[in-house]
């Protein structure tokens, strides 16, 4: 399983998350903002990070820029209600996106794919 960093200032979606990932066995580290993120992936390197787009600490745009700049191999999933974020996302480095609200089904295809893209049993 994989360990993933969570990072949404959203409380209540990111305990969802992590509570509905943690019972299919991955290890989750979370961050409540962008900076907060970058900070804990220095510190414990996860293997996935799931990130919102807006937050008001350290915007998501900016979060994944600067993870694909120091840890470009680090599969992004890039989380939004609001789709041009989402392309704006995937041009600056996010592996792949889903559009708020998704289902857990959805969040875990795409983890299945990145999985097998990396090798990984995630």
């Amino acid at each position: 399983m994989a360990r993933i960093l969570i990072i949404d200032d959203d409380d209540a979606l990111r305990a969802a998350l992590g509570a509905a990932l943690r019972e299919e066995g991955h290890v989750i580290e979370e961050a409540s903002g962008g900076n907060a993120g970058l900070a804990r992936c220095r510190t414990v390197p996860p293997d996935i990070v799931i990130t919102d787009i807006v937050m008001a600490e350290g915007e998501g745009i900016e979060t994944i820029r600067t993870l694909s700049k120091t840890a470009p191999h680090l599969p992004i999933i890039a989380i939004s209600g609001q789709g041009e974020y989402l392309r704006s996302a995937l041009k600056l480095g996010a592996a792949r996106v889903l559009m708020k609200p998704f289902r857990l089904s959805q969040l875990l295809a795409v983890l299945a794919e990145i999985a097998a893209i990396e090798g990984a049993s995630f």
